[in-house]
């Protein structure tokens, strides 16, 4: 009787860890769909970023282009960096 005993609350036991795990394997899954979003958001901003430099490249290359590069030295600089595959 004591082994039946014993096998019983060895099973509930089993039961509720089992309920804690499944809570927590649930609480890691929205853990990382939220991560998984965010990541989204980083890679549209990063996206946004690199067409935003490579317009200022552009208008760094052509205002360059345009004026002496001896007296604006910082407009040289900036069109060092622009590639003519960026356009």
């Amino acid at each position: 009787m004591d082994d039946d005993k014993d096998i019983k609350e060895q099973l509930q036991e089993l039961k509720a860890a089992q309920g804690l795990l499944e809570k927590r394997v649930s609480i890691l899954i929205e853990i990382i769909d939220m991560q998984a979003a965010e990541l989204e958001l980083t890679k549209k901003a990063l996206s946004e970023n690199i067409t935003a430099v490579k317009k200022i490249r552009k208008i760094a290359k052509s205002a360059a282009n345009d004026i002496n590069f001896h007296h604006h030295p910082i407009l040289y600089f900036l069109s060092m960096f622009s590639d003519d595959k960026d356009e």
